[in-house]
C-alpha cells in the first residue's frame, strides 16, 4: 500500500479550503484587503543597559576682564559705566544725612572694603572716616539741621573713571582707583553757620558699586576745585 498520492491530494483539499475561508472573510469585512501588520516600537533600554558615547569637552574660551573702554576689535568685556544721575542722586542723598545729622545714615554710605579711608591718607582705615565725621556732628550739633537750600551745586558736579586720572592727576589727590570706581567732585554752594563754614568748598570721594549700590571709599573736602 503506497501512501505517497494519498497525502498529497489530501494536501491540495486543505489548500483550497483555506482560500475559500479566506475568501469568505475578505467579503464579509467589505472586501477590504488585510493591512500590515502593525510595527511594535523597540522599548527604551533600561537605566542599566543605557550607555553614553564617550565626549570631550571643550574647555571655555579664557574671558578678559572687563574695561572702561576699548578698541573696536577682538572679544572685551566693558564694565557698565557710573553715569552721572546716579552720582548726583548719591551726592544728594550724603548731604541730606548731614542734614538729619545722622551718623548711622552717614556710615551706611561708607563702603564696607578693607581699602577705605580719608581720600589723603587711605591707610587710616574706614575709623578715621567714621570718627572724624562723629566729631563733626558733635561739635555742630544742630547747626547741620539749619543749612536751607540746595547744598550742593550738581549742575557742576564733575567725576573721572581710573583711565581720566592719569590725565588730570596733577590736581587731584594720589588716589588708587579700581576697575569701575568714580572720583568725584561736588561744589558746595553755601553751608556756612554763623560765621563757620560747616563744609569746604568742594566734597571730593571716590566711589564704587557695592550689590548694586554706589558706595564712598574714600572721602576729603577741598577749598580748591580739584581738578584744576
Amino acid at each position: 500500500m503506497t501512501l505517497g498520492p494519498t497525502l498529497h491530494r489530501r494536501g491540495a483539499k486543505s489548500s483550497t479550503w483555506v482560500r475559500s475561508v479566506v475568501a469568505i472573510v475578505g467579503v464579509g469585512f467589505g472586501g477590504c484587503q488585510p493591512g500590515p501588520l502593525p510595527v511594535l516600537a523597540a522599548s527604551a533600554p533600561s537605566s542599566s543597559e543605557r550607555r553614553l558615547d564617550a565626549a570631550r569637552l571643550q574647555p571655555d574660551s579664557a574671558r578678559p576682564g572687563p574695561v572702561a573702554r576699548a578698541e573696536a576689535h577682538g572679544v572685551v568685556s566693558l564694565a557698565e559705566p557710573v553715569g552721572a544721575g546716579a552720582i548726583a542722586q548719591f551726592v544728594e542723598a550724603f548731604v541730606d544725612a548731614w542734614r538729619r545729622e545722622s551718623l548711622d545714615d552717614l556710615d551706611s554710605l561708607l563702603s564696607q572694603g578693607s581699602d577705605v579711608g580719608p581720600i589723603e591718607a587711605l591707610g587710616r582705615g574706614r575709623e578715621a572716616v567714621v570718627e572724624n565725621w562723629r566729631q563733626r556732628l558733635k561739635a555742630h550739633t544742630h547747626e547741620y539741621a539749619r543749612l536751607e537750600g540746595d547744598l550742593v551745586a550738581v549742575e557742576r558736579i564733575e567725576h573721572w573713571d581710573s583711565d581720566d586720572l592719569g590725565r588730570v592727576r596733577g590736581g587731584l589727590p594720589q588716589t588708587t582707583l579700581r576697575m569701575g570706581d568714580v572720583y568725584v567732585s561736588a561744589p558746595i554752594r553755601s553751608a556756612l553757620s554763623g560765621s563757620e563754614r560747616l563744609f569746604g568748598n568742594f566734597l571730593v570721594m571716590v566711589l564704587r558699586r557695592e550689590k548694586g549700590d554706589l558706595r564712598v571709599v574714600a572721602y576729603g573736602e577741598t577749598d580748591d576745585r580739584p581738578s584744576h
